[in-house]
């Protein structure tokens, strides 16, 4: 039974010919795989806090392999990607020329965040594409003052009325 075990592992490890098996073992020679370009959202682009989930779209990179491509989306706090956020693999290739990944949950406020992303065909990768972006902010929201007097019609004996409101919240 021992031996049986060690046969079927050998079959594993053997490196296939075929480009698509999943047995294929390290880049192919001779492959290229173009960076995938960024797209959305364009690079300094500003997100109200309810605007989330914010999606993340790349042009579709280019491939001389005969391997289907998926991507790789990084996005971090920091511009060196050493604190990633999220970093999701195995996108699918999308088919009208861009692939887009939604992030999986809000992020936080008053925060700018680093995205890029790499195109992957199981054994061989493109470079990163460039670092974009993004932040998400809290709107500012003003409640209109409320008027205090002269209210309803009130008639006043001067010209130049004193007009009192409340403060507007915020």
């Amino acid at each position: 039974s021992a031996v049986s075990v060690l046969s079927a592992c050998d079959k594993v490890l053997q490196k296939s010919s075929t480009p698509t098996s999943p047995y294929v073992a390290g880049p192919i020679a001779g492959v290229g795989i173009s960076a995938p370009g960024l797209s959305q959202p364009s690079d300094g682009a500003r997100f109200a806090n309810e605007q989330q989930a914010i999606t993340l779209v790349v042009q579709n990179s280019t491939t001389n392999g005969v391997r289907t491509v998926y991507y790789a989306f990084e996005l971090a706090s920091d511009a060196s990607f050493t604190t990633k956020l999220v970093s999701q693999d195995g996108v699918a290739s999308g088919t009208s020329g861009f692939t887009s990944f939604k992030l999986p949950s809000a992020l936080a406020p008053e925060r700018t965040y680093y995205w890029r992303a790499q195109a992957r065909d199981g054994a061989n990768s493109s470079d990163y594409s460039g670092t974009g972006t993004f932040a998400v902010y809290t709107p500012v929201v003003l409640q209109a003052p409320t008027p205090v007097s002269p209210i309803n019609g009130e008639r006043v004996s001067s010209r130049t009325p004193d007009i009192t409101v409340t403060n507007a919240t915020r």
